[in-house]
C-alpha cells in the first residue's frame, strides 16, 4: 500500500506502456525522463506528447544517475527494481519516491482487466480519474465489438512465440498477448507461458498461424526483418503454418504489457486471423 500526499511532479517511466499511457491521460508534463524508448515508435497520436518531455532515450539509466534526478514517482516495469538497475522498491520508497509496477510485467497470470487496472490507477494518482475512466471504458468498448465480430466464427488455431535459440518462449493464455488473442476467436495450441516448447513440441501442436515476437526494429537480436528466419528450418516445413506462409512478425509491445495499445494489439490479431475482415 502506498500513499500518494499529492499527485507527483518528477516522473521517471519505462517502456513505451508507461509512456504512452501518462501521454494518452494528458500527464506528459509531469515526465522527466522517458527510457527503454525509441520516439520513433511511439504511437503516432501521442508523437506530439513527446515535446513536452525533456529526455527520451532508450538507454537504462543508473540508479546513481536516478537519484541525481530527484524524482517523486517513478513508472515502470518489475524488472525495472532489480539490483541491477534501479535496485528494490524500498530503497526508494525510503528516500521519499513513490514507485508503481505495470501489473501484466509482474503478476504470473496476466490479462486485460490488470491493463485497464494500470491506467484507473494513473488516473487516481495523478487525480485524472475521469481522463482514465473514458479511456478505460473506451478500450472495454474495442474488445466487447470485437468479441461480437468473432463470435460464430471458427476458432483459429495458433502459437505466439518467441525463439530463444534452442527453445521458444510461449505467450499463452495467461499472458497479455494470449489473452487478447483468445478473445478474439484465436486458440492457443501452446496455452502455458510457463512452458517453454522445443522444436520436436511445435512440430507436434501443428499451428495453423504462427505469430513470432520481436523487439521492435532497432533490436539487433529479434526484429521485425529476422524474428521468421527460424522457421526456414527443414525440421519446420511441415507445420501447416509454415506450408501457408501463416507466419507474422508480432511486435513485444502488443502482447506484453501493451498499455493503451491494447487497441492496436486487438485490430493486429483480427486482421491476421480473419483477413480481408475489419473490426471496427
Amino acid at each position: 500500500e502506498i500513499t500518494f500526499e499529492k499527485a507527483p511532479e518528477k516522473v521517471i517511466c519505462y517502456e513505451l506502456n508507461s509512456l504512452e499511457n501518462m501521454i494518452a491521460l494528458g500527464l506528459q508534463d509531469k515526465i522527466i525522463l522517458a527510457m527503454g524508448v525509441q520516439q520513433d515508435e511511439v504511437l503516432e497520436e501521442y508523437q506530439d506528447g513527446l515535446k513536452d518531455i525533456p529526455r527520451v532515450q532508450q538507454e537504462f539509466i543508473t540508479k546513481e544517475e536516478a537519484i541525481a534526478l530527484q524524482p517523486d514517482f517513478i513508472l515502470a516495469w518489475y524488472s525495472s527494481f532489480s539490483d541491477e538497475r534501479l535496485g528494490d522498491v524500498n530503497f526508494w520508497h525510503e528516500r521519499g519516491t513513490n514507485t508503481y509496477m505495470s501489473y501484466n510485467s509482474g503478476l504470473g497470470d496476466q490479462n486485460l482487466e490488470n491493463e485497464y487496472n494500470d491506467i484507473l490507477n494513473l488516473g487516481k494518482i495523478f487525480g485524472v480519474e475521469d481522463r482514465a475512466e473514458a479511456l478505460v471504458a473506451e478500450m472495454k468498448e474495442k474488445v466487447a465489438k470485437a468479441q461480437e465480430y468473432v463470435k460464430d466464427k471458427e476458432p483459429v488455431n495458433i502459437a505466439i512465440l518467441e525463439d530463444e535459440g534452442d527453445v521458444f518462449r510461449v505467450y499463452g493464455e495467461n499472458s497479455i498477448g494470449g489473452d487478447i488473442a483468445v478473445q478474439v476467436g484465436a486458440n492457443l495450441v501452446a496455452k502455458d507461458k510457463n512452458e517453454k516448447k522445443s522444436a520436436e513440441d511445435l512440430v507436434e501442436l501443428n499451428p495453423e498461424m504462427i505469430f513470432s515476437v520481436h523487439f521492435g526494429p532497432h533490436s539487433t537480436s529479434l526484429n521485425p526483418e529476422n524474428c521468421l528466419d527460424v522457421f526456414k528450418k527443414p525440421q519446420f516445413q511441415n507445420i501447416d503454418a509454415v506450408k501457408n506462409n501463416k507466419l507474422y512478425p508480432t511486435d513485444l509491445s502488443l502482447v506484453y504489457s501493451p498499455g493503451v495499445r491494447v487497441s492496436k494489439s486487438i485490430d493486429f490479431f483480427i486482421k491476421n486471423l480473419y483477413p480481408g475482415m475489419d473490426a471496427e
